[in-house]
């Protein structure tokens, strides 16, 4: 009975935690959807303002700044995006479920230490991958709210440009 019940137990223990890893995952997913959408918008913003730009001896200084802060706030929302994006590979070194940790052993190893490991060495790898993915996405929706803020100020700054340049 005592058996039954561990296993039971670790199965539930099992699933709840790969429910939590997925669950993780999904959200890089919904990162990568907001990502595309700033960066679309940001796209074409820039774009929009660097074709309605006057012959510069036309410029005023009002123009000037409007076109300085827009390309500012577009600069930050850019690299806000880049920077939530790029790709972070350090995770737990002798992790049998972290990709980046496998890709350094052979398949032959890899499946041995697979294999011989213990329920609870497996459950621990898989925490610790879900740690991992909530510090990587606590930071990649840093980074996204700082391109929503950026990308808010340069609307505003971008709006007043485009009127200035089109007189």
């Amino acid at each position: 009975m005592v058996m039954t019940s561990n296993r039971v137990n670790e199965e539930f223990q099992l699933e709840f935690t790969l429910k939590n890893l997925e669950q993780l995952l999904e959200w890089n997913g919904r990162y990568d959807n907001k990502l595309l959408i700033i960066m679309g918008i940001n796209t074409a913003m820039l774009g929009f303002l660097i074709s309605a730009l006057p012959v510069f001896i036309e410029w005023t200084c009002a123009m000037f700044w409007s076109f300085i802060t827009t390309i500012t706030a577009l600069a930050v929302s850019f690299a806000s995006l880049y920077l939530g994006s790029n790709p972070r590979l350090v995770g737990p070194e002798k992790s049998l479920w972290y990709f980046n940790s496998i890709c350094t052993i052979k398949y032959q190893e890899f499946e041995k230490k697979f294999l011989e490991r213990s329920f609870n060495d497996h459950l621990k790898d898989i925490l610790q991958q879900c740690h991992r993915n909530s510090e990587i996405l606590a930071l990649k929706f840093k980074y996204l709210q700082w391109a929503y803020i950026s990308l808010l100020i340069s609307v505003a700054v971008w709006v007043v440009a485009i009127l200035l340049f089109r007189q």
